[in-house]
């Protein structure tokens, strides 16, 4: 059983350095997609407007993009609860929760804002779902029922403690 721990431990450390190291990445691609223009390059980053003006499509993708890196930061908080053990607490839980909120909200921000903003700005009406945005819709419901099966394991794990 105790390997199984350190296995898991390690496990969660080095998913945290992916996580931190996938929050960078993304912060820099964001940068350099709202802030410069690599349209015209083989490679880069660029910013898909979807018909918007530049400002605000990259007001849409710095708040959708903040949203994300705000979960992927609630996401290293709970790895590190894991790391020492506390898997089934009430804060690592929490931090999950946190999560899939912020992704889900993420998704909806950059689904539905560029929807109102279009209607306000030109008279239409036109929403732009990907299978990409109902992936991550899907994933962030996931991980709300896996935060709640984990509050449940803690309930679990609590009564076994008092019986002995």
């Amino acid at each position: 059983m105790a390997d199984k721990a350190i296995h898991i431990v390690g496990f969660a450390r080095r998913l945290r350095y992916a996580v931190w190291t996938l929050a960078l990445l993304l912060l820099a691609a964001a940068a350099a997609a709202i802030l410069l223009n690599f349209s015209d390059k083989p490679i880069g980053a660029f910013l898909e407007s979807n018909g918007l003006p530049r400002a605000w499509a990259a007001t849409v993708a710095a708040v959708s993009i903040g949203l994300v890196l705000a979960g992927l930061f609630e996401l290293g908080r709970m790895l590190r609860l894991v790391e020492a053990d506390a898997a089934f607490s009430p804060p690592a839980t929490s931090h999950l929760k946190h999560f899939a909120a912020l992704l889900m909200t993420a998704v909806l921000v950059s689904v539905l804002v560029p929807t109102i903003i279009q209607l306000a700005l030109y008279s239409t009406l036109r929403l732009s779902l990907d299978s990409s945005d109902m992936v991550l819709l899907l994933v962030s419901i996931v991980f709300f029922l896996i935060s709640r099966l984990l509050d449940a394991a803690a309930a679990y794990q609590e009564d076994s403690r008092s019986i002995v």
